[in-house]
């Protein structure tokens, strides 16, 4: 049996949090068993109105493809809302990060290394000088920093991947769109 657990960050320690925020700490192994339980956690917050979320998976030690499911699910859900998903994962913390390279979500999600990073790019968008969306169609957004590695040939693969995956997706109606992604989340 693996190790799961998710909580949320209390709002004291970050007053100046909007109430359209919530911040959740998960740790152990999000797997096949764990994944439900991270979907219903996010939609509960969404549910409750909040339209962006930090997700913080720097103690998280393995993930698997239907957590990545649960995790591009909760991008469309959010951008439908004009929210955004932000996922924190340590740079120590080589063995997610390369799961979100390969599977090719790592341009597509928000990575960032701290929830202080994550919260400051949030505020960014929140005042228009950064926004991680244009227009109606989803965009990548592809990360620049240290929390990717350099622009190898693997790391190109992967956007091509995701790139792919988007432009396949902007070509179905919206109805097709959630659907197949709630299938696979």
């Amino acid at each position: 049996m693996s190790f799961f657990h998710i909580c949320e960050e209390a709002r004291a320690e970050n007053p100046s949090q909007g109430s359209d925020i919530a911040v959740l700490i998960v740790s152990g192994e999000i797997d096949y068993g764990a994944s439900p339980r991270l979907r219903e956690r996010i939609h509960d917050e969404i549910g409750a109105g909040r339209r962006h979320l930090v997700l913080d998976l720097s103690a998280v030690t393995f993930i698997d493809s239907m957590a990545l499911g649960v995790l591009v699910g909760a991008v469309t859900r959010l951008h439908e809302t004009g929210g955004s998903l932000r996922v924190v994962c340590a740079l120590e913390n080589d063995r997610v990060l390369r799961i979100f390279d390969i599977a090719g979500v790592a341009s597509s999600i928000a990575l960032h290394h701290s929830r202080e990073e994550a919260r400051s790019a949030l505020a960014r968008s929140q005042q228009g000088e950064a926004s991680p969306w244009a227009g109606q169609t989803m965009t990548i957004a592809i990360p620049s920093g240290p929390c990717l590695p350099d622009d190898t040939s693997a790391t190109a693969a992967a956007r091509k991947y995701a790139h792919d995956a988007v432009t396949a997706s902007d070509n179905q109606p919206d109805s097709a769109r959630r659907s197949g992604v709630d299938e696979m989340a």
